[in-house]
């Protein structure tokens, strides 16, 4: 008698396979960098709040125009800020960490220039 392997996927289902090494090879692909996640989106709308109530309340743009105006504007900055952030967000968290990466060795190459050049 054959041993049968099972597991539920993700979306509820349930895979049966002969072998224990095809069960182990049937893995789920890896979110792609700008698949859209519920995370960054939510980060994506406190961030888009911020700037948008920056920019209404610092800047004042479009002081003559009518409330209903300002406020759809608002709601559609607050909306497109929230898509491209949950759309990117994971690709602009590995930019931020290579940009601080780059400013750390910066940071230590300048100090041993500094260094070298006071005491030289």
């Amino acid at each position: 008698m054959a041993r049968g392997y099972s597991k539920q996927r993700g979306d509820g289902t349930v895979a049966y396979y002969d072998a224990e090494e095809a069960m182990l090879a049937d893995v789920p692909p890896a979110p792609g960098m700008f698949e859209f996640s519920v995370f960054w989106a939510v980060i994506g709308f406190f961030i888009s709040v911020l700037a948008v109530a920056l920019v209404n309340y610092a800047v004042e743009p479009g002081v003559a125009w009518s409330k209903p105006i300002r406020f759809s504007l608002s709601l559609l900055g607050v909306a497109a800020g929230t898509y491209v952030i949950g759309r990117a967000g994971q690709f602009l968290l590995h930019a931020c960490w290579l940009l601080m990466g780059i400013l750390i060795v910066l940071g230590i190459l300048g100090t041993v220039v500094a260094t070298l050049w006071h005491f030289a």
